[in-house]
């Protein structure tokens, strides 16, 4: 595909831009006519703003018209502020006009502001179908979102960071690109249409169009699916554009599981962009800001990038006290939380690690450290799998013991007995952790928390009813080609199997992961975590089982 890049917006766009931010990179979105726009005809691209127009803060805005040829311009911030992260701005307009300026240029300004690269998207205008005003403006967004994920490495922006920010019209342009992240509005164009068009996280700026003119209900087209990203909404309570538009869609979306966070202020109406005025609606970009740090969008996506990009390459990880001379165990799991939350297809529950007396003296811990299992890594041992090596660059061997949840755990367990009740078997675990990572001087518990999410795979034994055995009585023995290489039990897991579990299922609300029947607590190495080689593994847990497995 034929990409057309020019230095400028229009001419019209030009004083606009200078002393507010860096002129940008300007791409056409579509190599020839956007889709359903064949036999379109409007005037030229112009700037519709009048003397006498109604000033937002004292100042006129860019009301462009008639927009035919779809565009992104790419604003970055500067590299010492640069977090990686990547924001698509849609202009509001009511699909009429687009206010350029007021809602995408110095939108732009500001998240360059906070260290994220602002993609103003230019998207058709006025609205080609009545009935669905929303739908030229998706296919541009979803255009744009894909457009940028695909030029992510060229530009240095996180494929996993990247979302959209829109108002009114532009907020519903927003939502709907969101809510229908699984559903592309027109057929594949190119190589490009076959990368996501998901965005990461979207927010909402007196967002119009959700709800019927006159009526208290959501659209009949607008339902929430699975795997939403979450959602940042703010609106006026005054708003001509009825504030139900953010409630009730909030209201889905609280129903769906979905994460939202909803400000609403009692005046200051509607098209105010980021222009500051008396009214504290317009301290919203501070809220948005907040709202950003604490899914970690900024402050940690750097860091985080760092480490899925080693991972996707099947590089060294880093050492997070290399990166951070102040790094703790907070932002150590807060990335993880992030990284996980980034690459994570399926949730195969829990796990932990330094449960043992001597590796929490090494570590310097007293309790354990927890981290996420991926669900797609399960292997079952009655298939007896065989892995390859060259698949799991620094594959390790560890065995564990491992719970099975039965009953969801979305809350905190009231004592030992109550998680019990929870937990509908005991089962043999091999964990395969993989990964190489380059410690900075010796070992800690800061740089381990950090990596701590590399299993490659884990390998579950048949279930055990837990009224039967006695999983701190249990006797572990690991051998290769029948030589044995360690011997482990139960009761070398920090307080116990079960005392273990109960922590890492604490663990695992506070990282905000609700475990569900099926997904498992694997309890951490017992025994020596042996290095990864070629051969035939048989482990031995006495009263829970046998798993065997080869490596090749």
């Amino acid at each position: 595909m034929k990409i057309l890049c020019v230095a400028l917006l229009l001419t019209v766009h030009t004083s606009s831009l200078v002393g507010a931010v860096n002129q940008p990179l300007v791409i056409n979105l579509w190599s020839g006519v956007p889709p359903g726009d064949q036999g379109i005809k409007l005037g030229p691209e112009s700037d519709r703003f009048q003397e006498g127009d109604k000033l937002i803060a004292g100042r006129k805005i860019i009301k462009l018209a008639n927009v035919s040829q779809p565009q992104i311009a790419v604003y970055r911030p500067v590299p010492e502020k640069d977090t990686g992260a990547a924001v698509i701005v849609a202009p509001g307009g009511g699909y009429h006009i687009l206010a350029y300026d007021l809602e995408g240029t110095e939108v732009a300004e500001w998240l360059n502001g906070i260290g994220v690269t602002g993609i103003v998207l230019k998207y058709r205008v006025p609205a080609r179908d009545p009935e669905r005003r929303h739908e030229a403006a998706v296919q541009d967004a979803q255009r744009a979102i894909s457009m940028v994920r695909s030029r992510a490495k060229e530009w240095q922006i996180d494929p996993r960071r990247i979302g959209i920010l829109g108002f009114s019209a532009g907020g519903h342009t927003a939502g709907m690109t969101a809510l229908l992240h699984s559903q592309r509005s027109y057929e594949p164009q190119d190589a490009t249409d076959r990368i996501s068009c998901r965005p990461d996280f979207a927010a909402l700026i007196y967002p119009g169009g959700f709800v019927e003119r006159g009526k208290h209900e959501l659209r009949e087209e607008v339902s929430v699916p699975e795997n939403v990203p979450p959602f940042f909404f703010a609106h006026a309570f005054d708003d001509r554009v009825t504030v139900q538009s953010s409630l009730l869609l909030a209201s889905a979306l609280k129903k769906a599981g979905v994460s939202a966070s909803l400000h609403i202020y009692p005046s200051g109406g509607h098209g105010y962009g980021l222009r500051q005025t008396h009214e504290a609606v317009t301290t919203w970009p501070d809220r948005c800001e907040e709202w950003m740090r604490s899914h970690d969008l900024l402050d940690t996506g750097r860091l985080v990038q760092r480490y899925t990009s080693a991972w996707d390459r099947q590089q060294p990880l880093p050492a997070l006290s290399s990166l951070d001379e102040d790094a703790d165990l907070d932002l150590a799991y807060r990335i993880q939380r992030r990284w996980v939350g980034a690459t994570l297809d399926d949730l195969g529950g829990v796990k932990g690690a330094a449960v043992t007396p001597g590796g929490q003296k090494f570590l310097k811990l007293k309790e354990p450290l927890g981290a996420i299992l991926r669900g797609n890594g399960r292997f079952e041992a009655k298939d007896k799998p065989v892995l390859k090596l060259k698949d799991w660059p620094g594959l390790k061997i560890e065995t564990e013991i491992g719970l099975v949840i039965g009953q969801p755990i979305d809350r905190e367990p009231r004592s030992l007995n109550d998680f019990k009740k929870r937990v509908r078997a005991v089962i043999p675990v091999i964990e395969l952790p993989a990964g190489r990572w380059t410690p900075n001087g010796g070992a800690n518990a800061v740089d381990l928390a950090a990596v701590n999410v590399t299993s490659a795979a884990y390998i579950v034994g048949e279930p055990i009813d837990p009224r039967t055995v006695d999983p701190r009585k249990t006797k572990i023995s690991l051998h290769k080609n029948g030589r044995e290489l360690h011997t482990a039990t139960g009761e070398d897991c920090w307080n116990g199997p079960w005392e273990t579990g109960l922590w890492l299922s604490k663990f695992a609300l506070r990282q905000g992961i609700t475990l569900k029947p099926g997904q498992i607590i694997t309890c951490g190495a017992l025994g020596k975590i042996q290095p990864g080689s070629r051969g035939r593994f048989k482990a031995e847990y006495g009263n829970l089982g046998t798993i065997e497995f080869t490596l090749r």
